[in-house]
């Protein structure tokens, strides 16, 4: 009697393990509001001096689309009303935090749960260059 009800109960623990190791929390889009200090003007931040001579703080929304995973790496996209460019991340060893790279800087992220994710976000350039210098962090609520 016990083999029959184990014969029941076990392809659809296999499954869910199964399913469980197919999916990754980052797949998805992501949306979330920037709290940025911002030294220039370009991309994501336009209109500020650029010049670089001084300091503005914004909050914009943005826009992240994780949709390639491969093993601990992944891909997508970010974009603002302004600007839409490439990602590319890898996740450390503890699969829940790791770091994420765009065409002009970098960020570290943390998955405080499947559905909240912490980033923060810096990106330095030479004062000639037209791309501003930004620190910012962000928490994402995945859609």
């Amino acid at each position: 009697m016990k083999f029959k009800y184990l014969l029941l109960i076990l392809p659809a623990l296999f499954s869910s393990v199964a399913q469980s190791q197919n999916t990754n929390p980052i797949v998805g889009t992501w949306i979330g509001t920037s709290n940025s200090a911002v030294i220039g003007s370009g991309l994501h931040h336009p209109g500020n001096n650029a010049e670089k001579t001084d300091i503005k703080f914004k909050k914009n929304e943005y826009t992240m689309v994780i949709n390639t995973i491969d093993g601990r790496n992944f891909s997508g996209t970010i974009s603002s009303k302004n600007h839409k460019e490439l990602v590319a991340g890898a996740f450390k060893k503890d699969l829940k935090s790791g770091v994420i790279v765009n065409e002009n800087g970098s960020a570290t992220f943390e998955l405080e749960t499947a559905n909240v994710m912490e980033l923060c976000f810096t990106q330095a350039t030479p004062k000639l260059i037209a791309i501003p210098n930004v620190a910012s962090c962000f928490e994402f609520q995945k859609q």
